[in-house]
Order: C-alpha cells, then sequence, then structure tokens
C-alpha cells in the first residue's frame, strides 16, 4: 500500500512546539502517517558549490541511514 502524498500542514510557530494545549492532537490515519514521515525524513533543500549538488535533510542522519530510518 502506498500512502498518499501530504498537503503542506498548517503553519506552526515554533513555541507552539513546546506548548501542549495548542496543538491538538490529529487521529491515526495513513494521511497523519504520511505527513509525519513528510516532516521527519524528507527533503528541505538543495545545496551547490561548482558542479556538485546535494540534498539537505529535515533530520541529518549520523550514519547515512535513511532508508534504514524510513
Amino acid at each position: 500500500m502506498r500512502l498518499p502524498l501530504p498537503k503542506a500542514g498548517r503553519p506552526l510557530a515554533y513555541w507552539q512546539l513546546y506548548a501542549s494545549a495548542s496543538v491538538p492532537p490529529l487521529p491515526l490515519s495513513l494521511a497523519s502517517v504520511s505527513l509525519f514521515f513528510r516532516y521527519a525524513l524528507s527533503l528541505t533543500a538543495w545545496k551547490q558549490s561548482g558542479d556538485t549538488t546535494w540534498p539537505l535533510r529535515v533530520n541529518p542522519s549520523s550514519g547515512n541511514l535513511h532508508p534504514t530510518e524510513g
């Protein structure tokens, strides 16, 4: 089964991450799991230096184990 491509989540100010009452929990669903993976494992930007291009991740791995982590 494939996860659906998630829509962007709603904007959230950084301080709200630490105010538990300001972010209501969502029910577990394919859409919420897909959104979790988007924010936990996705690419955030591309860097380039000369002819070399590489992606940056939301949460860098210390051992390049992204496929294993996902």
